[in-house]
């Protein structure tokens, strides 16, 4: 017998993109997200390997350049 095991999915900069099957992280409290929380700044609101896929689009064209390098 093979056990289900969960997976944990994080949405990075959701907004209003509703996806119920991803947690959500985003800066603005606008929208309710799971986890408020500015990217570039850590640590992150949780430990290493808490998720099993990160799904982060439309989001490095609002982080000021000196974070990416």
């Amino acid at each position: 017998m093979v056990t289900a095991v969960a997976v944990r999915k994080l949405n990075i900069g959701a907004g209003a993109e509703e996806a119920p099957e991803y947690e959500t992280m985003d800066i603005s409290p606008a929208h309710h997200p799971d986890f408020q929380h500015d990217i570039t700044q850590t640590p992150w609101p949780f430990d290493d390997e808490t998720f099993d896929e990160v799904r982060c689009a439309h989001v490095l064209e609002h982080i000021e350049r000196q974070h990416l390098i």
